[in-house]
């Protein structure tokens, strides 16, 4: 599947000199945790997350009414294409650390927004799609003989398997990747 095919095409644009407070006001007003900072002809040349305007405004002591989003965004950002596999995009996400992924045409242009929310969305939708069809797989489907486990484990127990040590690691773990 492709980036296109999931991406945001409705996108909160600016510019340079747009100051961060109504920047802010913008993203607030249209409940959005970025812009994307556009020159002639739609080219994003620059990204402002609600992240930078914390961390490079706030926290660093400036004036959000004078100082300008030319001034703190990320200067050019990571680029997808429309016809980008969605893994792709996931990886460049994970290996820079940012959530927000421009999606450009042919030509350079913006086209949409792709956002690590949106693909968590499809991964959601898809997993639940995977429980509806297994929850409709008929139990005569099973081994001859097998007994269905709501049969024989009471409501609440604990599978027998659980706690087993898989490949030497017990249960599994998240590892925190660092950024």
């Amino acid at each position: 599947m492709s980036v296109g095919s999931i991406c945001q095409r409705e996108v909160d644009v600016t510019d340079q000199k747009t100051t961060i407070l109504a920047a802010a006001q913008r993203m607030r007003q249209h409940a959005r945790g970025c812009l994307i900072v556009i020159e002639r002809g739609q080219t994003p040349v620059g990204i402002l997350t609600d992240r930078d305007v914390v961390v490079r405004v706030v926290a660093a002591g400036l004036d959000p009414a004078t100082t300008t989003v030319g001034e703190v965004m990320t200067q050019f950002p990571h680029l997808a294409s429309d016809d980008m596999p969605i893994e792709n995009a996931l990886g460049l996400m994970r290996r820079h650390g940012f959530r927000h992924l421009p999606v450009v045409d042919d030509g350079g242009r913006l086209a949409g927004l792709v956002t690590l929310d949106d693909v968590l969305l499809l991964l959601a939708e898809e997993f639940s799609s995977i429980g509806q069809l297994l929850s409709v797989v008929p139990a005569a489907a099973g081994p001859a003989g097998a007994v269905p486990a709501s049969a024989a484990e009471p409501a609440g127990a604990v599978p027998a398997s659980a706690g087993q040590n898989f490949g030497g690691r017990a249960g599994l773990r998240h590892r925190a990747q660092p950024r």
